[in-house]
């Protein structure tokens, strides 16, 4: 009896493992293998693949902040190098179509198999392969319309359209989703952030301000919505928008010890050097910020903000202190560095002081690109 027993479960679960049979227990299997095995594992890898990307990457403060938290492979990158976990992303993606597509007619009857095009698109979008990425995202769109994942795979094809310089269709599609699509809230975040990234892509600056904005409230993620926040700061800053300016910097402060403090001390430094505060308050600011013993770290860049706000004030004696002090601090920072040496060559140069200035400006040089 026993034997009989062990006999027939091996008859079931073999005979449950082939596509080619249309039948309840037999797509079962194949969606439960395809999400809670290959896809799970796909996920994983993606997932340690951004983790790894973010950790490797300092975000770089002194110029527009890009809205991923990682710089993506830019379109004519020559072989460009790929990331071991994106790689097995793709690798577990095309096992689940390999092995657990169940297409009978134009119907797929593993209602997983729109996931793992997903999955491979992403892995493909990550590894800087857009083209194929497009494939994917577009196999769903084509063959698999009546899925969950249409609106995902149109925000992901609107996210290569940006990597391939096409952002006019890009805005076309992300307006579309957000006007017209049942997005969730993760979705609507993630639209938004994109919308802003292809108008920003074009420079229409003004135009993405408002998506940016829609992208902080939806998204969950403090780290995330700091960033974006602190890109709204600097895209008023742009438009000469400074009231504004302000206030986006004064979000990401309220946030205080819910993200990176590196996120906190940069919208700090860069609201009181935007705001229209008097001098004397700003003055006295600068000051707490330089004493408080949390911002040990972050001195070199605390003392060459209040360099450039007494710049503005035409306080250059002070100016010069103030960057040798940055630079005192032995700052790791160098695109800081590089910026606190032509500072200082642009300062003794409008002092006609020309050789101190020319030794400054090829520090600059050696320490910058």
């Amino acid at each position: 009896m026993k034997q009989f027993v062990i006999l027939a479960v091996i008859f079931l679960v073999s005979s449950s493992c082939s596509t080619r049979k249309d039948r309840a227990l037999n797509r079962a299997y194949h969606q439960t293998t395809t999400k809670f095995n290959v896809l799970f594992n796909g996920e994983e890898a993606i997932a340690a693949g951004i983790e790894a990307e973010i950790e490797s990457h300092e975000p770089n403060f002194w110029e527009q902040l890009p809205v991923e938290p990682f710089p993506l492979v830019d379109l004519f990158t020559l072989n460009p190098k790929e990331n071991a976990n994106f790689s097995r992303g793709e690798e577990k993606a095309v096992i689940a179509v390999q092995k657990h597509s169940m297409r009978f007619g134009n119907e797929q009857r593993n209602q997983q198999i729109d996931e793992a095009y997903i999955l491979l698109g992403k892995a493909r979008y990550y590894n800087g392969r857009y083209l194929q990425a497009l494939d994917a995202f577009n196999y769903i769109i084509d063959q698999l319309p009546s899925t969950s994942s249409v609106n995902k795979a149109q925000l992901w094809k609107a996210k290569v359209f940006i990597q391939l310089l096409q952002e006019q269709r890009a805005i076309t599609i992300l307006e579309e989703l957000l006007t017209n699509s049942k997005l969730t809230i993760a979705e609507s975040a993630d639209a938004s952030a994109y919308l802003a990234k292809a108008h920003i892509a074009i420079n229409q600056f003004q135009k993405a301000t408002k998506p940016l904005y829609n992208a902080a409230a939806y998204t969950i993620d403090n780290a995330t919505r700091a960033r974006y926040y602190y890109l709204l700061g600097q895209l008023h800053n742009k438009l000469e928008h400074r009231d504004s300016a302000a206030v986006a910097y004064q979000r990401v402060i309220d946030l205080n010890r819910r993200i990176p403090r590196i996120f906190w001390i940069h919208a700090k430094l860069n609201q009181l050097n935007t705001s229209q505060l008097d001098e004397e308050i700003v003055q006295k600011q600068y000051s707490k910020l330089s004493k408080n013993e949390e911002n040990k770290r972050y001195l070199d860049k605390i003392h060459f903000s209040h360099a450039l706000y007494n710049l503005s004030t035409n306080d250059t004696l002070s100016a010069k202190e103030l960057i040798n002090a940055s630079l005192r601090t032995n700052t790791k920072d160098k695109i800081l560095k590089g910026l606190a040496y032509e500072t200082m060559g642009n300062v003794f140069f409008e002092e006609n002081q020309f050789v101190v200035s020319g030794a400054y400006f090829d520090s600059t040089l050696q320490v910058l690109p």
